[in-house]
């Protein structure tokens, strides 16, 4: 599996009493192809994937998977506290028609390197489904080092890492070392000019609930070598990407799919809590100030 262009963990949509929304899932699902996504992710971080019990879970990958029907690929966040659920997860995802997983290492247990290498390895060998590993320290609690990542691109079936670091220097690192077809994908939103000019020709953004169109457009420019293009497009969503990884990510993903895409995605569930009255406004602002200055 190549992963290229455009990939969206896409939010999880609720109603108002709270509950799964999936005619506005088919919306969503929609609306990112239209703007030209190469790929969606199910039960990613910005899809409050903690949230959801089995029923869920299954219930909301079998209708991405449903509405997508083979026009891009479908991948499944498959986050586990521990190795057993993340090979029920792997095995439920391929069940469900996925093209492929993506994982972080188990958060609070802090498994140490050699831990982490026998937990991938465990995971990609439950499926024959391509696997790509997730490198977010900040919210799993470890890090997947570099020379662990290296012998994890020796597994057949793992097939790249999206690279959330936030470390640049590791990402060339990873660049100089790992084999040529081991993908190392954008995961840092602020970071993707940088990436796409190193090489990178994928992005996995949360982001892009906002800007779907905007960021494909984006990858559409690298791919032809106009990083002027990339560099203005980055440099126009700059502000909104800081203030969306500044505090609040999942409420703002929400709120621009609703104001940028006119889909009601409705809110967070605990233990997030919505934005207040001043971020809400705020952040429409800034949507507005970016919608003006490109039109």
């Amino acid at each position: 599996m190549t992963l290229k262009g455009l990939f969206t963990p896409i939010v999880t949509p609720f109603d108002a009493s709270g509950a799964l929304n999936l005619t506005a899932v088919d919306a969503i699902v929609e609306a990112q192809l239209e703007a030209g996504a190469s790929g969606l992710i199910a039960c990613g971080t910005t899809g409050e994937y903690y949230t959801l019990d089995e029923s869920e879970r299954q219930a909301l990958i079998e209708r991405v998977v449903r509405q997508v029907n083979g026009r891009v690929s479908v991948l499944a966040g498959i986050n586990a506290l521990n190795t057993r659920e993340g090979e029920l997860r792997a095995r439920q995802a391929r069940d469900l028609g996925c093209d492929g997983l993506m994982m972080s290492p188990p958060a609070y247990s802090l498994p140490e390197q050699h831990e982490i290498l026998a937990h991938f390895k465990a995971v990609a060998a439950a499926t024959a489904l391509p696997l790509v590993l997730y490198d977010f320290p900040v919210r799993a609690g470890v890090q997947i080092e570099v020379d662990t990542v290296l012998a994890l691109s020796e597994v057949d079936n793992i097939v790249g890492i999206k690279e959330s670091s936030g470390d640049f220097s590791r990402l060339l690192a990873l660049r100089d070392q790992c084999p040529s077809d081991f993908q190392l994908i954008c995961g840092c939103d602020d970071q993707a000019a940088d990436h796409l000019w190193w090489g990178a020709r994928a992005w996995i953004s949360g982001s892009a609930n906002v800007f779907p169109a905007e960021q494909a457009a984006m990858l559409a420019a690298a791919e032809r070598q106009d990083f002027e293009s990339v560099r203005a497009g980055m440099a126009a969503m700059m502000p909104i990407i800081r203030d969306m990884e500044g505090g609040g990510y999942n409420q703002k993903a929400k709120l621009g799919t609703r104001v940028r895409l006119g889909i009601e995605a409705g809110d967070v569930r605990q233990p997030l809590l919505p934005l207040s009255r001043r971020e809400v406004e705020e952040f429409q602002s800034l949507i507005a100030g970016f919608d003006k200055s490109t039109s």
